[in-house]
């Protein structure tokens, strides 16, 4: 008996470590893809094992997207995600969640994650998606705007067809690429919603 409380103790006095990014199997994998660059056969290989995997990588590529600071690592991870076969509402529920809370502190540096974030939820999810991605057409970053039109004309409704009108008439959207991201987007969301008639 004393020597169960004794391994009790040990065990209660030892601090538990939180599992990160890096202790899944799949980030050995992960971390050998580069989807950046062309493809050698063992980065195929590995991106071919981790797709195999379907819904079972899931948990290990929301792990790299909630953790990892380097958007070409995250953006691979959601690569996965969004070529991989499964059930994916769950992930875009995480990814909604996640993309709500870091797009309003979002600058120059997480551009690109934003982006890739927004893309993978504009893939994964439907219309009623959408919606999370309406507060980047009010970010301070042109760049942002811009794919917040795009990405809402891939998948919106008649709540970002609303949005996109409002945004249309806001002063800050002067720029050339601006107009003309928010114009496709509006058109693409009305010939969709006709066709729905």
């Amino acid at each position: 008996m004393a020597a169960w409380m004794c391994v009790a103790a040990m065990a209660m006095a030892e601090p538990s470590v939180a599992k990160t990014y890096m202790d899944y199997p799949e980030w050995k994998l992960l971390d050998k893809i580069w989807f950046c660059d062309l493809m050698d056969d063992d980065e195929l290989a590995a991106k071919e094992t981790l797709l195999a995997e379907g819904e079972a990588a899931y948990e290990a590529m929301m792990a790299v997207v909630r953790e990892c600071d380097d958007d070409c690592v995250v953006s691979s991870a959601l690569a996965i995600l969004i070529e991989s076969q499964g059930d994916k509402r769950a992930v875009v529920a995480e990814l909604k969640d996640l993309f709500a809370k870091r797009l309003p502190q979002a600058g120059e540096v997480d551009e690109w994650t934003i982006y890739y974030m927004a893309n993978a939820i504009a893939k994964m999810g439907g219309e009623e998606d959408a919606e999370v991605l309406i507060p980047m057409l009010d970010h301070s970053r042109w760049i942002v705007r811009v794919n917040g039109a795009r990405f809402l004309g891939r998948l919106g409704g008649q709540r970002a067809l609303d949005a996109l009108e409002q945004a249309k008439t806001q002063l800050q959207n002067q720029g050339a690429t601006e107009k003309g991201a928010i114009e496709e987007a509006i058109s693409a969301i009305e010939k969709r919603l006709a066709k729905q008639e």
